[in-house]
């Protein structure tokens, strides 16, 4: 019998696999569009089979979401007063959320540095 470094049959490990990807798709669905649970099981299930026929036994590289837009997004986001609620949001510690700010701070100010400076020059 073909086995995996757990023991466990390598049919059962497959099987947990795919019971996996298709709960996380379902999970997707639900989440970025709104589907009822019992219609992203469905749609999840036939993804599952899709990518299963696709890519089955491939391994794959799904690269992470980017920092850029997490930072951009912190520094949008963060008033001064609500630390606590983007720290958990975005899942990064009380001393990251103040290095994101300031370095997105840094970043906006090299960009247009007199932005939000008065000209001394009139208008007219």
């Amino acid at each position: 019998m073909n086995t995996t470094k757990d023991d466990k049959p390598a049919a059962a490990k497959e099987h947990e696999a795919a019971f996996l990807l298709q709960a996380e798709l379902a999970a997707g669905l639900q989440h970025e569009f709104g589907l009822k649970p019992e219609f992203s099981q469905v749609w999840a299930a036939r993804l599952t089979g899709f990518l299963r026929i696709r890519l089955g036994a491939q391994e794959i590289y799904i690269p992470a979401p980017s920092k850029a837009e997490r930072d951009a997004a912190i520094f949008r986001e963060f008033d001064g007063t609500n630390a606590a609620a983007v720290m958990q949001r975005h899942g990064v510690s009380r001393s990251r959320l103040y290095q994101i700010f300031e370095e997105q701070r840094a970043m906006q100010l090299a960009v247009s540095p007199v932005s939000s400076l008065k000209t001394g020059q009139d208008s007219a």
